[in-house]
């Protein structure tokens, strides 16, 4: 009886324990409520309000948030819900060299003071050249002849020496060739710096047909000038003959101009005498810069004529003057042959014509005493 007892009471108190836990409900006074933050879901909670938001209301909220924080810039998003970058999160890209810079670049570590160059007809060559000062180029021309694309820059031409100056900053063409053989022409293509000048040496290779034609180019331009100087010459002798103050009568003028023909010639004229032995006092008729000694006489009964050789012993033109032979009283006319300009070491010949008679004309005249002296 004891021991059911016993289990009686444990069964209750079991019961009475539970019942009391299972059926407890919380209770909190009203006006007592506490709200507990959390930023966390807070940012969430505003970013999903922000994201639903177009594009535009996106984009003007930004500008209110604090740029110290990077946690208030939200992503935006387009009208699909994708997210697109704004202005302030693009990033620049570093600027890249833009061609011209870099073939400027190339040609300042091509550089170099002295250049030289080996081409064929036909080829081109990109070369560095100084900008303000002077720039020489030599070729391998006996007569250089250019063409450029810039009619600003500075060109002179020296025989095979070229020299040129730009003051731009753009690259310009230069064509070069042997003058009248324009099949051997190369273009130089200048490229200005702001450097030194420098000096280029362009040597242009040519084939054999090429350099016939050169070579036969340079031989008839070389016998036009001699043809050219002789024309000159002859209308000297021509200027010369026609200005003798002594000669006024046609038929006398003929009759000389006939003689010195004769004599010029290497003739002996109808009725004159060669003479190699001429005096001492005959020897230097002239006055010429250059040396002139009479080497040879023409004499006949009324007339000599003297052969003067003249030689240019100077490193300077000498001009010849029929006047400077007009020296002794019984000169009658004077001519020059071939021409009467000498360059250095050139020789002609000047022939000074004379009256034989003259003097013993002079010792027979009966002259009376002046009456003023």
């Amino acid at each position: 009886m004891q021991k059911f007892l016993l289990t009686g009471c444990m069964l209750f108190a079991t019961a009475s324990a539970f019942a009391q836990k299972s059926y407890e409900l919380p209770v909190t006074p009203i006006g007592e409520t506490r709200v507990v933050s959390n930023d966390k879901n807070v940012d969430e909670l505003m970013q999903q309000v922000v994201s639903n938001l177009p594009v535009e209301k996106q984009q003007k909220l930004g500008k209110f948030a604090p740029k110290d924080n990077p946690a208030n810039f939200q992503p935006a998003v387009d009208s699909y819900g994708m997210q697109v970058q704004t202005a302030d999160q693009r990033t620049t890209a570093p600027p890249q060299p833009t061609a011209f810079e870099r073939m400027t670049q190339q040609m300042k570590s091509k550089f170099k003071p002295v250049q030289k160059y080996n081409l064929r007809a036909g080829e081109n060559v990109t070369l560095p050249a100084a900008k303000f000062i002077m720039n020489s180029v030599k070729t391998n021309f006996r007569e250089v002849e250019v063409r450029t694309s810039d009619p600003n820059v500075a060109i002179k031409v020296e025989g095979s020496y070229l020299y040129f100056t730009t003051q731009n900053d753009a690259p310009f063409g230069l064509i070069i060739h042997e003058k009248g053989v324009p099949e051997t022409q190369v273009n130089l293509s200048v490229w200005p710096l702001n450097v030194l000048a420098t000096m280029v040496e362009v040597n242009v290779r040519l084939d054999r047909k090429t350099r016939t034609k050169v070579a036969s180019l340079h031989r008839d331009l070389e016998q036009d000038k001699l043809a050219q100087e002789a024309r000159i010459r002859d209308k000297e002798n021509e200027l010369l003959i026609a200005s003798d103050p002594k000669v006024s009568a046609s038929p006398y003028e003929a009759r000389i101009n006939d003689l010195f023909s004769q004599v010029g010639g290497n003739a002996t004229p109808k009725g004159f005498d060669l003479v190699m032995n001429v005096p001492t006092s005959a020897k230097y008729p002239c006055r010429f810069e250059a040396k002139s000694v009479t080497k040879q006489r023409l004499v006949s009964s009324r007339r000599i004529i003297d052969i003067v050789l003249v030689t240019n012993p100077h490193k300077r033109k000498v001009v010849l003057r029929e006047e400077q032979c007009w020296i002794d009283d019984d000169v009658i006319a004077t001519g020059i042959l071939n021409k009467a300009t000498l360059k250095p070491g050139e020789k002609t010949e000047v022939y000074v014509m004379r009256d034989r008679l003259y003097f013993e004309r002079l010792q027979q005249r009966r002259q009376r005493p002046s009456l003023l002296n």
